[in-house]
């Protein structure tokens, strides 16, 4: 393989050769660094290979837009279901993108946010994502190429959910709930702000202006009977309808087991049993149909075995058990999946109240951890919930995902 490129590495007529060898792999030695002649082809290439996908997204965008019917109706009608499409309107111009979820004939049905809406292919093209900013951005700094982490931390989030409907239980509290609320909501989904009691309201309704694609903050203690009965309908006043449900909400109580009450049981078992009970048992009406997600915000700890988490790891073991009994019962009646997530220690602003003895137990649990000797962030736990929301993991389902960084490997 050959990749045109133009810098001092490149050999004849700036063609940089790359051999790919499957089946054998040199022994490298991680003391010694690689050399510069192979950092500057490694460089060479991938500057190679962004100025190749830009040229590409730059065509795909010129020849797409501005066109009413895009390439051609025939191209769009030869479209894969769950593709994006524009839909022209005589007054408004062209609005979306819209998911395609059934094509008969010439019509193409695309799914809006007052429900599914039927439209001549002549008046739908396909959609065309601008690639080139992101690709640009990638070229400039004098600091190198940037490391995997910060690649995928400065790449904004594709709108893959535009038009989605989703609950977020416990999302405005500033921890695992609010950055899942903001990751789907950047991704292009209406998210429903959920916060349990009227102290939080104010800040709720902060959390609410700074999303994107949010209208509805809901006030709703989900440890109480009424409260998963009150989010849902709200929602659905709105919506008429549920496309993912995040079952977040959740307390942790550490106490030894002889200081432990039946006030701590009750609380616990409430909010993280019942609470994610009656909210998966209420949302099942309104489910879409085939392409809608449940998923369960569960804990290593459920595995672990921690100190003083008696009934913190037990309840939380009893959403992981929910996980694979809804994932075989539910999926066959309402064409949902069902999976559930267990971060490891996430930086929240809990850990920053924690007492001086615990930090160093932290501490600890942050150097044994493989991939990087540090607390999971909030993002890196959104962005595990938001894939299984993809309506490409459809396939996945019943899955145990384990977001820690390899501290806990079953």
């Amino acid at each position: 393989m050959a990749v045109k490129a133009v810098n001092d590495t490149a050999g004849p007529d700036g063609l940089v050769p790359t051999l790919l060898v499957f089946g054998a792999y040199p022994r490298i030695s991680m003391d010694s660094p690689p050399s510069p002649s192979i950092t500057h082809r490694a460089e060479a290439i991938q500057k190679a290979m962004r100025a190749l996908r830009k040229a590409a997204a730059e065509h795909a965008v010129s020849n797409a837009l501005g066109t009413r019917n895009g390439p051609t109706t025939d191209g769009v009608l030869s479209l894969p279901l769950q593709s994006e499409v524009m839909v022209w309107r005589e007054k408004n111009g062209w609005q979306g993108p819209y998911r395609v979820i059934d094509m008969k004939d010439h019509d193409v049905t695309v799914d809006m946010i007052n429900g599914p809406t039927t439209f001549r292919s002549t008046v739908v093209k396909p959609y065309y994502r601008d690639l080139t900013t992101a690709i640009d951005g990638a070229d400039q700094g004098t600091g190198g190429s940037p490391t995997t982490d910060e690649a995928i931390a400065d790449e904004p989030p594709l709108p893959t959910l535009i038009g989605k409907v989703a609950i977020v239980t416990g999302s405005a509290g500033g921890g695992i709930g609010e950055a899942i609320a903001r990751e789907l909501s950047d991704k292009g989904a209406h998210v429903v702000v959920n916060y349990p009691w009227k102290a939080e309201k104010a800040y709720a309704e902060t959390v609410l202006s700074s999303l994107h694609t949010s209208e509805i903050v809901v006030e709703a203690n989900l440890s109480t009977l009424e409260g998963p009965r009150i989010l849902v309908e709200e929602t659905v006043k709105e919506y008429s309808r549920i496309d993912n449900l995040i079952n977040n909400a959740s307390v942790a109580i550490n106490k030894p087991l002889e200081e432990t009450t039946l006030a701590d049981w009750d609380l616990s078992t409430n909010l993280n049993g019942r609470g994610y009970f009656l909210m998966t048992q209420g949302v099942l009406p309104y489910l879409t149909p085939k392409d809608s997600r449940i998923v369960n915000i569960v804990s290593i700890s459920s595995n672990t075995g921690p100190l003083n988490q008696t009934i913190y790891a037990g309840t939380k073991g009893m959403q992981e058990a929910f996980t694979r009994v809804w994932a075989k019962e539910l999926p066959p009646v309402y064409g949902c999946t069902v999976n559930s997530i267990s971060p490891g220690p996430t930086q929240t602003r809990v850990w920053n109240t924690v007492e001086e003895p615990a930090k160093k137990y932290l501490q600890l649990l942050a150097t044994a951890t493989p991939v990087s000797k540090r607390f999971g962030t909030l993002e890196e736990v959104a962005w595990s919930v938001a894939m299984l929301c993809e309506p490409r993991a459809i396939w996945i389902n019943g899955s145990h995902l384990i977001a820690c960084g390899g501290l806990y490997i079953p």
